[in-house]
């Protein structure tokens, strides 16, 4: 088996890549895990996540202390001093493929790895990528054409944003970025898979929709609440609107919202799943319609459930599956008009609810390890 050196910012941020890493472990992928941290940042997950891996039979894990907060835009000084930094901690001469997970933060890194030492390397493309670097770091975006043409594979965590940079960045490079470029997206927690769950009906009297979390700008709670409004008002339905998540430093008047409003009821944070899932069994939709979102599993973790989704058009989920199929895209621009789009929603719900169950099961680590174990021995021209 290959040995590759992942390059992650975000390994501590979430579980999501550690799943990824478990899976691959357990197909025998050899695996270096590097971390590049910030100074002065608090890392709540990382004694956690230390434990999982003495679990792990291939897999090391380096993490660094080496950013500043005036790197965000000193970037080519990032990239130097990570690299200085794996080349000190790490024998490259045993890498046969760099997997880069956000394409300018990681990218770049992995970009000046093959210059010098000539060794293949993947990069994944998310909601940094392209709301905050593409967005407002012009100058460096003939850079990030660089660093897409030299890699071998370029792999998007869903389709909004493959068409988003077919639009702009693959110009002039469409059919040479194209035949490199694969959409694979997260998976959920195996806990939410192995439940046995029936398709719902639908009780017309009160429709309960349901969101989970964060508390801040841009889960657009507020977006939810006036769409809900609507969908009240149009079909003359009671509404009971639940919000689960933890507050921000922002989140003063998405409470005073949610204090004028008796059809809404929040728990705050809630973490453990037994307890999420009862919150899923007892609503009928699952809404969230971020103004930007890279994947958002909790999606997945709610069709799993047998719930509809209601999320935003161009982002997270959008483009994996057909209008109506498991739920519905919102134009979040125009919020008025979008509740037209609903009304499938209540005349299919059975139907609809069935079909999410059964698209949930695909959105699993061992199957989406297995693609990357494709990638990378195609890489290597492995059998």
């Amino acid at each position: 088996m290959p040995t590759i050196l992942h390059i992650c910012s975000a390994f501590f941020n979430t579980n999501l890549y550690v799943n990824l890493v478990r899976s691959l472990d357990k197909l025998g992928v050899n695996q270096i895990i590097y971390v590049p941290l910030k100074f002065g940042e608090n890392y709540d997950k990382l004694q956690e996540i230390e434990k999982q891996f003495k679990a792990f039979e291939n897999t090391t894990l380096v993490y660094s202390v080496i950013l500043k907060k005036s790197m965000r835009v000193l970037y080519h000084l990032k990239i130097k001093t990570i690299l200085n930094d794996i080349e000190s901690k790490i024998d490259l001469s045993m890498i046969d493929i760099v997997h880069s997970h956000f394409l300018y933060s990681n990218g770049g890194v992995a970009f000046e790895i093959k210059k010098k030492y000539n060794i293949p390397y993947i990069s994944a493309i998310r909601n940094t990528d392209v709301n905050i670097f593409y967005k407002y770091f012009i100058n460096l975006r003939l850079y990030a054409k660089e660093i897409l043409k030299a890699s071998e594979s370029i792999i998007f965590i869903s389709p909004s944003y493959q068409n988003f940079l077919k639009k702009n960045t693959f110009r002039g490079y469409e059919n040479e970025f194209t035949k490199k470029t694969k959409v694979i997206p997260n998976g959920i927690d195996t806990f939410w898979l192995n439940t046995t769950v029936k398709p719902r009906d639908l009780n017309k009297e009160e429709i309960r929709f349901l969101f989970i979390g964060v508390l801040d700008s841009n889960k657009n709670i507020e977006g939810a609440i006036s769409f809900l409004k609507n969908i009240e008002k149009t079909y003359k339905l009671k509404v009971k609107f639940t919000i689960i998540g933890p507050e921000t430093k922002k989140s003063s008047n998405i409470l005073k919202l949610i204090k004028t409003n008796n059809w809404i009821d929040y728990l705050g944070p809630v973490y453990e799943k037994e307890t999420l899932k009862k919150e899923f069994n007892k609503s009928d939709f699952f809404i969230m319609l971020s103004k930007k979102e890279t994947f958002g599993l909790v999606y997945i973790e709610a069709m799993s459930q047998g719930l509809p989704i209601i999320y935003t058009k161009n982002q997270g989920v959008d483009g994996y599956f057909k209008e109506g199929h498991v739920g519905v895209p919102i134009n979040i621009l125009d919020l008025k008009l979008e509740t037209s789009k609903i009304r499938a929603l209540l005349n299919n719900y059975s139907k609809i609810s069935n079909t999410a169950i059964v698209e949930s099961k695909t959105f699993n680590w061992e199957a989406i390890a297995n693609e990357y174990c494709k990638i990378y021995k195609g890489i290597l021209n492995i059998l």
